[in-house]
C-alpha cells in the first residue's frame, strides 16, 4: 500500500476504502461449483475447461489468500465419483482448497451444512490471518513525525480490533481498541 512509499503522509485513523475493501470487494472465501448433474461423465475437452477454470481461479485466490471452495455436483447415477473429480483434487493438492462431492441435486441438501461449516472456517481462517498481517506490520519511522507514527499505530489496532469483530472475539477487539 501508499504506508510504504517513501514521503507518506498520514491522513486520518482509517480509511473508509480500508473498511468497504473488508467489507464489500474482497471475499474469505471464494466457491467454485462444477454442475455435472446432467454428465454421466466428462470428455477430455470438459476436463481440460474444468482444469483451466481451476487454475484461474487459484490464481485470484492466491494473490489476496483467498480460501478457496470446490463444490462439484455429480450425476446422480454417477459410477465412479473419483475418477471424475480426480483432475480437480490434483488440483487441490498442495493447497489449502477442499473438495465437496454431491451425488445429484438430491445429494445437495446434504452437502449444504458441510459446505456452510468450510466456509465459515475458512472465512475465520481468512480474517485471523489478516489479523496476524495486520499485527505484524511495522511502520517505517523514516520521515514519519512521532504524531504520524502515534496514528499509524492507532490505525493498526483499529484494523486488528475490527478483524477481531469479524471474528466474533470480543476480548481481542477490545484489547486491540484499548492497548
Amino acid at each position: 500500500g501508499g504506508k510504504d512509499a517513501p514521503g507518506y503522509r498520514v491522513g486520518g485513523i482509517l480509511k473508509q476504502r480500508w473498511l468497504e475493501k473488508v467489507c464489500n470487494t474482497i471475499p474469505a472465501v471464494l466457491v467454485v461449483c462444477f454442475d455435472w448433474s446432467q454428465d454421466l461423465s466428462l470428455d477430455p475437452t470438459a476436463t481440460a475447461q474444468v482444469v483451466a477454470q481451476l487454475q484461474h481461479a487459484q490464481r485470484q485466490a492466491r494473490d489476496r489468500e483467498i480460501r478457496l471452495l470446490v463444490l462439484a455436483v455429480l450425476h446422480a447415477s454417477a459410477t465412479d465419483a473419483e475418477a471424475l473429480c480426480g483432475p480437480i483434487r490434483q488440483q487441490l493438492e498442495g493447497t489449502s482448497g477442499a473438495l465437496i462431492v454431491a451425488q445429484g441435486l438430491t445429494d445437495l441438501g446434504s452437502k449444504a451444512q458441510k459446505l456452510e461449516r468450510l466456509v465459515y472456517q475458512s472465512a475465520m481462517s481468512f480474517y485471523a490471518d489478516e489479523e496476524r498481517r495486520q499485527k505484524s506490520w511495522k511502520p517505517s519511522t523514516a520521515g514519519l513525525s512521532v504524531a504520524d507514527q502515534g496514528a499509524m499505530q492507532v490505525r493498526v489496532s483499529v484494523k486488528v480490533g475490527f478483524l477481531s469483530e469479524f471474528r466474533k472475539d470480543t476480548r481481542g477487539a477490545l484489547t486491540s481498541y484499548i492497548p
